[in-house]
């Protein structure tokens, strides 16, 4: 399983952790502190997530290697300017190469090759999954419940 996001997506995760920031009250402009936000990587919604592993589950052949993800990467960065705007705050991002080092390549992607013999296909978009994320963090900031009643409300690694 490569990158899961989506609602219910924990702070120690880099996109939980600024939906977290960005929707908590406080004065503008908002100072985040982030690592490097060039690393490309492939997200994927939890939610296809866990219908990728109940197909599996019903049509993968033991034994077997698969990949779960989109085969698509998309930046950290790409995803912080999507909470930003979703947010609608004005934010001040503070560079430090050092914090939460960069790990692993520059980019990786899932191999789908394997995966695509089954009937499993990722239906949400990276934008998708990044508002609902956002819909579900403001929702639990007010004390009320997400929206959509397929909405995930936690998302344990």
């Amino acid at each position: 399983v490569f990158n899961p996001i989506g609602p219910g997506l924990p702070d120690a995760q880099a996109f939980g952790r600024f939906a977290s920031l960005l929707a908590t009250p406080g004065r503008d402009p908002l100072e985040i502190e982030v690592g490097h936000l060039e690393s490309r990587r492939d997200f994927i919604d939890v939610r296809d997530v866990a219908a990728a592993l109940v197909t599996l589950a019903r049509e993968g052949r033991p034994g077997g290697l698969y990949h779960v993800g989109t085969g698509q990467s998309h930046s950290v960065s790409d995803g912080l300017d999507r909470l930003i705007k979703l947010s609608g705050r004005a934010v001040s991002l503070r560079v430090r190469p050092d914090h939460h080092g960069v790990r692993g390549p520059s980019d990786s992607r899932a191999d789908l090759t394997r995966m695509m013999t089954t009937t499993w296909r990722p239906t949400f978009s990276f934008e998708q999954s990044l508002e609902d994320l956002w819909r579900a963090r403001v929702a639990a900031e007010r004390g009320h419940e997400p929206e959509h009643p397929d909405t995930i409300t936690s998302c344990k690694e």
